[in-house]
Order: structure tokens, then C-alpha cells, then sequence
């Protein structure tokens, strides 16, 4: 088992803390975080003594943890470090679009017009990017076997569709069966 120094501890208690700092500035408080930062750790440790980590289920949410963070690096490495807004830039997007932004100085909406600059860059980018590896890597598209599981999928829905109105059409028939008994009841009475 690992051991914690308080050096650790505050640091995990910076890191888990960092929106809302709140001081550790008397006993109970350092205790009470004591206990909910060393807890998940315990448990940690006792899955992994006791190979839950080993699981197939795990290693398979483990791998698709991986894959989704190789995604975001790659991502974040091959468009969005490539995105620069300037103020240039930004004040030519004001100048061409003054209607949007009718009697808004530059100041009020730069930040506005730099978040929709860098979208517009990523967007581009990306593409760029996608085109680029489609290129590098030859991907070809099966598109008589891509129509095909579309149609699959779209015969499955409607399937569905079609399984759900069926029991809304009996549930609600049902409904209108039992209200009818009830009134029979009640007229008899």
C-alpha cells in the first residue's frame, strides 16, 4: 500500500480543490478531507489485491478510457495547437460583420468574435487534418455496404417504432377496457 505524506495530501487537496479553496484550517476539516481523499484510494488498492483490474469488463473501459484520451492529445496536438486568433483578424471580422453586431463597440464582443474565429479555424482544420490522413492512409469507402447497414438500421428503427406504437395502442386500449368495466360496475350499483 502506498503511503501518504502531507505533502501529498496537499497537493491532492490543491488539485481536488481548485475552483473553491477552502482552508484546512481546523482539525475536524483536515480530518473530514482525510477521510474522503484516502477512501477512493483504499478502494483502489483493494481491487487491485484483489485483481479487479483484471477483469474483462474493466480492461475493456480501461482500453476505451485510453482510446478516448489518445483521441483528445492527438486532437488537441493536431488542430488546436495549430489555432491562433490574432487581434487583427478579429477586428476585420468585427469590421466585415458591423450589421451582426449593430451598436456593439469591439471591445464588448471580442471575445465573442474570437470564439467564433477559433471554431471556424477548428472546423477548418480539422478538415484539413481528416482530409489529409484519408490521403496518407488510403481510406476507401464501401459505400453499397455503408447504404447497407444504413438500411438495416433504419428497418430496425422502424421496427421498433412500430413494436412501441402497437403497445401504446394496447396499454391504451386496456386502459379504455378498464374504464369501461368500471362504468358497468358503478351502473349496476
Amino acid at each position: 500500500y502506498e503511503t501518504w505524506s502531507l505533502e501529498k495530501l496537499i497537493d491532492e487537496y490543491n488539485q481536488s480543490n481548485s475552483r473553491r479553496k477552502m482552508p484546512l484550517n481546523n482539525e475536524d476539516l483536515a480530518i473530514d478531507y482525510i477521510y474522503k481523499a484516502v477512501t477512493p484510494e483504499l478502494l483502489y488498492q483493494k481491487a487491485l489485491s484483489e485483481g479487479y483490474h483484471k477483469d474483462d469488463a474493466i480492461m475493456e473501459q480501461i482500453k476505451n478510457i485510453e482510446i478516448q484520451q489518445v483521441k483528445r492529445k492527438s486532437k488537441e496536438i493536431l488542430v488546436n495547437d495549430k489555432i491562433s486568433i490574432t487581434d487583427e483578424e478579429i477586428e476585420a471580422y468585427y469590421n466585415e460583420n458591423l450589421e451582426k453586431y449593430k451598436d456593439q463597440s469591439l471591445d464588448k464582443v471580442k471575445f465573442k468574435i474570437k470564439n467564433d474565429l477559433n471554431k471556424q479555424k477548428r472546423d477548418e482544420i480539422s478538415e484539413q487534418v481528416i482530409k489529409d490522413l484519408k490521403n496518407k492512409f488510403n481510406v476507401v469507402y464501401n459505400e453499397a455496404e455503408i447504404a447497407r447497414v444504413v438500411e438495416n438500421l433504419n428497418a430496425e428503427k422502424e421496427k421498433a417504432a412500430e413494436e412501441k406504437a402497437k403497445k401504446e395502442a394496447q396499454k391504451k386500449a386496456a386502459q379504455e377496457q378498464k374504464k369501461q368495466d368500471n362504468k358497468e360496475k358503478n351502473s349496476e350499483k
